[in-house]
């Protein structure tokens, strides 16, 4: 088992593995490989595990390893490892395989290439018929009901987020997902009341992720409902404090999702004729939208204080 061994040098791996790749039959390979994917995922190490069930060729095995990492990763913003082993699938699999589809519309989502996820949902959800996946038809809604909210088009967000119910309950992801963009449906309906409901069922569905950058994302949402019922102070206070541990407690890197809250941060100081304090969150901000991952919030957070003088 020399792929589990994490404190071998690169050389020496890569060596061990040509080695054994020379000597041993393919079928005891696949065996290692799939040994070595089983102990990488008790773990943690999704990704590593993923990387093992592909050469092990269990292509159901990575696509089910994969279902995690895509929320967990893209969250973050770190869709390179993804879209890496999603084009690692052998194409007659992909092709065959709804799941594999829906992780790429997945992966289109988060890359802000809503136009290629539009056509590869619509393709899923004319062919939901042919799905077995426990709960894939109601995926295949959340992500047309999160695309259908990106582009402003309200009608198909609410009608897709009204079929999402038969979600699985072990994936809370998805849960969090589900409430996340009901809430933001709501707050582009001016529905705010029901947008602080939903994001306390959020909070309660993110406590069982424990991903602490998926529950900032609540908290920033939080503080922009408060904005938008006019209570500046409290919404203020929450910012700055959200600020603070985006920069301390997760070393300058929050979700890529929560970089619109920095722009929020932005108008309440102005409002508040801070303007000392609204360039030192444009400073922050230019720093955390340097990744190309974080471009689309960094967007967000200039264009905040020109709409205020505008």
């Amino acid at each position: 088992d020399f792929c589990l061994s994490r404190g071998l040098g690169d050389v020496y791996k890569r060596q061990l593995r040509h080695e054994l790749e020379a000597t041993a039959s393919r079928d005891t390979l696949r065996g290692l490989h799939r040994r070595a994917s089983g102990a990488l995922e008790a773990q943690g190490q999704c990704e590593d595990a993923v990387d093992h069930a592909l050469l092990a060729e269990d292509y159901d095995r990575a696509s089910n390893l994969l279902i995690p990492m895509v929320m967990s990763s893209t969250i973050r913003g770190e869709s390179h490892a993804l879209a890496r082993l999603l084009a690692r699938f052998p194409a007659t699999y992909a092709d065959a395989n709804p799941r594999i589809a829906l992780l790429e519309a997945w992966l289109d989502y988060y890359s802000f290439k809503y136009s290629s996820a539009s056509v590869r949902l619509q393709h899923l959800r004319a062919c939901q018929s042919a799905t077995t996946e426990p709960g894939l038809d109601a995926e295949i809604e959340l992500l047309i009901g999160m695309v259908a909210i990106e582009g402003g088009d309200l009608a198909l967000a609410a009608e897709a987020l009204h079929h999402v119910d038969a979600l699985p309950l072990d994936r809370p992801y998805l849960h969090a997902f589900k409430s996340m963009h009901r809430a933001m449906l709501a707050m582009m309906q001016d529905r705010l009341g029901d947008a602080r409901d939903e994001l306390d069922r959020t909070r309660h569905a993110v406590r069982k992720t424990e991903d602490p950058y998926a529950k900032m994302w609540v908290d920033w949402q939080c503080a922009h409902v408060d904005l938008l019922r006019g209570r500046l102070d409290v919404s203020r206070r929450a910012h700055d404090l959200l600020l603070e541990t985006a920069m301390n407690e997760y070393g300058g890197a929050p979700p890529s999702s929560a970089l619109a809250g920095f722009g929020t941060a932005i108008y309440l100081a102005l409002n508040q004729h801070d303007l000392p304090r609204a360039n030192e969150i444009v400073t922050m901000a230019s720093e955390l939208g340097k990744g190309i991952d974080r471009l689309h919030g960094f967007v967000s957070c200039l264009l905040m204080p020109r709409a205020v003088f505008e």
